[in-house]
């Protein structure tokens, strides 16, 4: 009984989320995105959100294989751009932008994973708490896999049919057709 109420729950608030998405115009979202639960969202004056067909953001932790730490997460500063393609999904992730982001079509995205443009504080002690470091954009293919805790810093580029395994942090350029693994993440094993 509650397995199922908490299930219900979580549909019908996504489902109210969903609905006030639409008036939003820094939101653009397919018709057949999802939403399990509420994430959270910080969008900036000219920031924009692009959901490709068939989307899913799930904030909640019902019916998910392991488990979810936090909500989905968006933040996205004045005038930068979160995109997600078509048939991708992603369980309690963390967007972070000043810049760019681009997620491609079929990516998975695992829970705790964190994508973040910038680095968020100077890197000259003085100005650490008051100035920030220059946001270089993000981009993710199509097919990838980011699992668990996965982080991917700025600047990095992500080719097609990639799998980065957990608590992996990516930086730099992956090559497709690879598993990546540590910190760094390197390529350990070709993909067909």
């Amino acid at each position: 009984m509650f397995n199922s109420l908490n299930m219900i729950i979580s549909r019908v608030c996504g489902f109210f989320f969903k609905n006030l998405c639409y008036l939003s115009s820094k939101i653009n979202a397919s018709s057949s995105a999802q939403f399990r639960g509420v994430p959270l969202l910080e969008l900036h004056s000219g920031a924009k959100l692009s959901l490709g067909d068939n989307v899913l953001i799930n904030s909640s932790n019902y019916g998910y294989h392991i488990n979810m730490h936090s909500r989905t997460k968006i933040v996205l500063h004045t005038g930068a751009n979160l995109t997600i393609g078509e048939n991708s999904r992603l369980h309690g992730v963390s967007f972070h932008s000043r810049s760019e982001i681009i997620v491609g079509s079929r990516v998975l995205m695992a829970a705790g994973t964190i994508v973040i443009d910038n680095n968020g504080h100077s890197s000259v002690a003085e100005n650490r708490l008051s100035e920030v470091d220059k946001a270089r954009p993000i981009y993710i293919g199509d097919d990838v896999w980011l699992a668990a805790n996965v982080v991917v810093t700025p600047g990095s580029y992500i080719g097609n049919n990639v799998i980065v395994s957990a608590n992996s942090v990516v930086k730099g350029h992956l090559e497709s057709n690879f598993i990546y693994a540590g910190n760094p993440a390197v390529a350990v094993k070709k993909l067909r």
